[in-house]
C-alpha cells in the first residue's frame, strides 16, 4: 500500500487540461468575489436601510464593521474546506461553495429592512455575512491549489496570477453593477430596494457555474480512495505540529498585499476627500487584471520568490510617497500615485500563490495556503477600511494608510528570505506525512 500510495503521491500533474476546466475554476472565482465585494460597496446604502436612528458616520463604521464579519470568518472557513479538501476531494468543494455562496448571498438580498422586523434583520445580516465570509475562504486558494495540480509545474506563477486576476475581475464586475444601478435608479430607490438587486442576481449566476464544475474532473491521486484512506492524515493536525512558525512567517509574507489590494480598491475610492473620478478606479482594476498575467508569465522564467521581493521593495520604498502625490490637487500627480499603487499590486500579486503553494506538502497544501492567505486577508485587509475610517475621524494624517503599508512590505521582505520552503521526499522513508503505523504486537 505504502508503495503504491508514493506512485499515486508523486504523479505528475496532468499537463492539458480543457480550457472549458479551466473557465468553469476561474468563473467560479469572478462569481465569488463578485458576491463578497457587493456588501462593501453598497455599504452606505445597507447602512441607511439597517441603521436609522444613529447618525451617518456612525452607520457607516458599524456597516463596515458587519462587513468585516465576512473576514473574521475566513481563516475558520480556511481550515474547514481546505481540510476536507485535503483529505478527500478538491472539485467537491468547489462545487459545494459556490452553490451555498449563492443561496446565502440571494438571502443577504431578501432582508427584511430595519422598519419591518427590528434588529432581528441585522443578526440575520451578521449571520449571513459570517457564512459568506466562511465559503469564500475557501474558493481563492483552493482554485489556485487545484489548478497548479493538474497544469504543468513551468506555469505555476501564470496560474496562480490568473486566479488573483478572476478575482479581480469579480470585484470589477460588482462595482460596475453597482455604479450602473446607481446611474439609473433614483436614490431613494437605491435606499428601498435598488441595493437588493445585486444580490438577488447571485443566485441563478451559481446555478449556471455549478453546472460547468460539475463536470470538472477530480485530481487522480484524490480519486483512488481506498487506496489514499489507510494513509490520509489529518491536515490541521500536521499543519500546526509541522508548520506553525512558517505559517506565521507567510501571513507576513501576505500582509502588504492584502492591505495595498484594501487601499486600492476598497478604502481610496470610498474616500470622499479623493477628488478623482470612480470611473477611474474601475479602470485600474482592470489594469491590474490584465497585467497580472503578463507579470505571472515573466515570473514563471524565474522564481515566484524574487519577483516577490522586488514587489515586496517597491511598495516598501514607494507607498507613502505615492499616498501624498494621490492626495494632492495636481491631476497629473495624482495619476501618477495611483499607477505606480496599481503595479506594486501587481507585482506583489502575480507571484504570491505560486509561492504559498510551494512551502506546503500536497497532504496539506489546500489547508496551508488557504489559511495562510485568509488569515492574512482577515487580518490586514478586512480591518483595513474599519481602522482608516476611525483614525481619519480623529483628523490624524492622511499618509497614515502609507506608513501602514510600508511597513508591512518591509516586514514581509525579512519574512520572505526567512520561510522555509517544502521539498518533496525523496523516498519513501522520507515521508512527513503523520502516519499511524500497525503495532508489532
Amino acid at each position: 500500500i505504502m508503495q503504491k500510495f508514493t506512485s499515486l503521491r508523486n504523479d505528475p500533474p496532468t499537463k492539458k487540461i480543457s480550457y472549458k476546466t479551466m473557465l468553469a475554476v476561474l468563473l467560479g472565482n469572478v462569481f465569488e468575489f463578485y458576491c463578497f465585494i457587493l456588501f462593501i460597496v453598497l455599504a452606505p446604502y445597507i447602512s441607511k436601510a439597517f441603521f436609522l436612528n444613529v447618525s451617518g458616520d456612525v452607520a457607516y463604521i458599524v456597516a463596515y464593521s458587519i462587513s468585516f464579519c465576512g473576514y473574521i470568518a475566513r481563516p475558520f472557513g480556511s481550515m474547514i474546506l481546505g481540510r476536507y479538501s485535503d483529505m478527500y476531494s478538491r472539485k467537491k468543494i468547489l462545487y459545494v461553495s459556490i452553490l451555498i455562496t449563492g443561496i446565502i448571498t440571494f438571502l443577504i438580498g431578501i432582508v427584511p429592512p430595519y422598519s419591518w422586523i427590528g434588529v432581528n434583520g441585522v443578526i440575520a445580516l451578521i449571520a449571513l455575512r459570517f457564512m459568506q465570509g466562511f465559503l469564500v475562504s475557501g474558493e481563492e486558494g483552493g482554485a489556485a491549489v487545484y489548478l497548479s495540480e493538474v497544469i504543468d509545474k513551468k506555469k505555476k506563477c501564470l496560474i496562480g496570477s490568473l486566479v488573483l486576476s478572476s478575482v479581480f475581475l469579480g470585484i470589477l464586475i460588482g462595482r460596475f453593477v453597482c455604479n450602473l444601478l446607481e446611474i439609473f435608479i433614483a436614490e431613494e430607490h437605491m435606499l428601498d430596494f435598488g441595493w437588493r438587486i445585486p444580490f438577488v442576481l447571485a443566485l441563478p449566476l451559481a446555478i449556471f457555474i455549478c453546472r460547468l464544475r460539475k463536470n470538472v474532473p477530480e485530481i487522480s491521486w484524490q480519486s483512488a480512495k481506498n487506496m489514499v484512506q489507510v494513509l490520509r492524515p489529518n491536515p490541521i493536525k500536521t499543519l500546526f505540529a509541522n508548520y506553525k512558525i512558517n505559517i506565521f512567517k507567510l501571513i507576513i509574507c501576505c500582509g502588504a498585499y492584502s492591505s495595498i489590494t484594501c487601499l486600492v480598491m476598497v478604502y481610496l475610492p470610498n474616500d470622499p476627500a479623493i477628488r478623482i473620478p470612480k470611473m477611474f478606479f474601475a479602470f485600474g482594476i482592470g489594469f491590474m487584471m490584465l497585467l497580472l498575467p503578463v507579470f505571472g508569465y515573466m515570473c514563471d522564467m524565474f522564481r515566484p520568490k524574487n519577483l516577490l521581493i522586488v514587489g515586496l521593495l517597491s511598495s516598501a520604498f514607494t507607498t507613502i510617497h505615492c499616498v501624498n502625490m494621490i492626495y494632492a490637487e495636481s491631476s497629473l500627480y495624482q495619476f501618477i500615485g495611483m499607477s505606480m499603487l496599481y503595479i506594486n499590486t501587481t507585482l506583489i500579486a502575480a507571484p504570491i500563490f505560486a509561492f504559498l503553494v510551494e512551502m506546503f506538502p500536497r497532504h496539506n497544501r489546500c489547508t496551508g495556503v488557504s489559511f495562510v492567505f485568509n488569515t492574512s486577508v482577515s487580518i490586514f485587509s478586512g480591518a483595513f477600511p474599519l481602522l482608516c475610517s476611525i483614525i481619519k475621524n480623529y483628523n490624524v494624517s492622511v499618509l497614515v494608510p502609507g506608513y501602514l503599508i510600508s511597513i508591512l512590505s518591509a516586514l514581509g521582505v525579512i519574512a520572505v528570505f526567512a520561510s522555509d520552503r517544502y521539498r518533496e521526499p525523496l523516498n519513501i522513508n522520507q515521508l512527513d506525512l503523520a502516519i499511524e503505523r500497525p503495532s508489532h504486537k
